[in-house]
């Protein structure tokens, strides 16, 4: 399991499907893209706030079985996120879109 990756203010990042993915628990800002796309697999820290971070990173670094935890909840909650589903719903939209420029 690799070390706690920090991810902070950015609206949206491949950085926390990638640490989810490959088994590294995240510690990201409390925005609510990590929350939808991480669910409990990470741990939140307020924006612009460096002793919080300071303070989740030690928690993790300090706290095997919350690692393992973090790890395996962001990889259930990345699991339905795979190209093949990203694929299907853009044809869906596509084809929806299409029907509708030809009514």
């Amino acid at each position: 399991m690799g070390s706690p990756t920090p991810i902070v203010n950015v609206p949206f990042t491949g950085s926390c499907i990638i640490s989810a993915k490959v088994g590294t628990p995240a510690v990201v800002s409390d925005l609510p893209v990590f929350a939808e796309i991480l669910g409990g697999g990470a741990l939140r820290v307020p924006p612009g706030d460096p002793e919080a971070l300071a303070g989740a990173l030690l928690r993790v670094a300090g706290d095997a079985e919350l690692r393992a935890e973090l790890a395996a909840a962001g990889a259930r909650a990345i699991a339905p996120l795979t190209w093949e589903r990203a694929a299907r719903e853009l044809r869906a939209v596509l084809a929806a879109a299409a029907g509708s420029a030809r009514s």
